[in-house]
């Protein structure tokens, strides 16, 4: 999956000053800079992978940015290493805004993408871009490690595991893959379809969802379904202008996790440049009759911002501003297909037989988990 890189930069500061250091040991696991501490970063900073898992020659987006007020990103250098420490893969060549990105080649033909020189005091944000080439066929995970200087420290951060797709084989239907019903109501709230299905006899739709914490909820979808499965989150009890998150499968078989903002029947991405934003822990597989999906999606959403060079909003932001906030009551519906989303008229959700799922509203914040089932209706 590929998409296009944004040249958005977050600034904390137009004051202009101008600094330039040094960097030595590029594709070691830890960068130096004579004359500085180094200290872990991960209170301060983090890398955000845009996907969580990869397939070879794939352009995975990720980003360093900063988590908590302060002096902001200053200069930095960014790598991938598999599980022995080597770096791996390649940064893209295109620049990021006005940042002097310079690219570093290992030993190995991997490299490493680094700024040695800043005209800001820092920033916030800083996308970027990495292929997934060369790799080994046994190449089963990566993380990537960055070392950003800011306010004359080092601060080390590494990113979440980034993990390989798997191989679209046969995964059988098993109790491991189903959602039990026999929870629901209880450790989680569902949403079934149709209204009597049970364990033993197999539901064609079966969501549940878990609160995490105040923050986070986890979802997990299991449908019987060859196109696409997903949940749709609606302000009020009629489709469109709602936020879905769909799990589409590719025509090789794999399963991506995207969100999605449906107009009426027409999906388009919430943000072309991050289609999982505001999830994480996505994993989906596909099986002869079943799709199954699972996610974390964060409850409520910060609106996104960001301006591109010319002071634009960037592609999509717009769209970001309808991502439904589950802290508030809200209604929910399946979706599931067998028809493929991409269409010779674009990308197209079929009219489902079941308009609205939930004759109530679902309040996360009160932690009740209740068991939904569809209903005719608006």
């Amino acid at each position: 999956m590929r998409y296009l890189l944004p040249t958005v930069l977050i600034v904390l500061s137009i004051e202009n000053i101008y600094s330039q250091v040094a960097f030595d040991s590029f594709c070691l696991t830890e960068a130096t800079v004579s004359g500085l501490t180094s200290m872990d970063g991960s209170d301060e900073f983090e890398i955000d992978l845009y996907e969580s898992k990869f397939l070879p020659d794939d352009t995975i987006l990720l980003a360093i940015k900063q988590k908590r007020p302060n002096n902001g990103i200053g200069e930095f250098v960014i790598r991938a290493f598999d599980n022995e420490y080597h770096v791996v893969g390649r940064f893209d060549d295109r620049q990021t805004g006005n940042l002097a990105l310079k690219h570093n080649t290992c030993t190995n033909g991997a490299s490493v993408i680094y700024v040695d020189k800043i005209e800001n005091r820092g920033y916030r944000e800083i996308p970027l871009a990495w292929q997934a080439t060369g790799l080994s066929s046994n190449l089963d995970e990566i993380v990537f490690r960055a070392d950003i200087v800011s306010n004359q420290q080092i601060y080390r951060v590494k990113s979440a595991p980034l993990k390989r797709r798997s191989g679209p084989e046969f995964i059988p239907y098993s109790e491991d893959q189903s959602v039990n019903i026999d929870y629901c109501g209880e450790s989680q709230g569902c949403l079934i379809v149709p209204q009597n299905c049970n364990n033993q006899a197999k539901c064609d739709y079966a969501l549940s969802w878990q609160v995490l914490d105040e923050q986070t909820a986890k979802f997990h979808i299991v449908a019987r379904a060859s196109g696409f499965v997903g949940i749709g989150f609606s302000n009020d009890e009629k489709r469109g202008d709602d936020q879905v998150i769909l799990c589409t499968k590719d025509v090789q078989g794999y399963v991506y996790v995207r969100n999605m903002f449906v107009s009426v029947q027409t999906p388009q991405y919430i943000s072309s440049d991050r289609p999982s934003y505001g999830l994480r822990d996505t994993d989906g597989y596909a099986n002869a009759s079943h799709i199954i999906c699972k996610f974390i999606r964060t409850l409520s959403l910060d609106a996104d911002t960001s301006v591109d060079d010319s002071g634009k909003t960037r592609d999509g932001a717009n769209n970001r501003n309808k991502i439904v906030n589950l802290k508030e009551p809200h209604y929910m519906y399946p979706v599931y297909a067998d028809q493929d989303l991409v269409t010779s008229k674009g990308m197209r959700i079929p009219v489902q037989d079941i308009p609205i799922v939930n004759n109530h509203p679902i309040n996360f914040e009160r932690r009740i988990y209740p068991k939904s089932h569809p209903r005719a209706g608006s």
